[in-house]
């Protein structure tokens, strides 16, 4: 009998999910990086003031930092 554990028993397949995570980072980041040029674009379509312009770029940013 030997004793080897099964993978997906231990924690599954490292780099899988190392992948995945890396590939979610990058999602993640990439769609912080629209808000700010958007910021403009939304303005005009949506009529928003400029403080209001300003939480619509700053409030993804803070909470994505203060949940991480």
């Amino acid at each position: 009998m030997t004793d080897k554990k099964d993978p997906a028993a231990v924690g599954g397949r490292p780099a899988l999910m190392l992948g995945f995570a890396t590939l979610g980072f990058a999602l993640n980041l990439w769609a912080w990086a629209l808000l700010s040029p958007l910021g403009p674009r939304f303005k005009d379509l949506l009529g928003l003031s400029s403080a209001q312009q300003a939480l619509l770029v700053a409030v993804p940013v803070i909470v994505g930092t203060a949940v991480a």
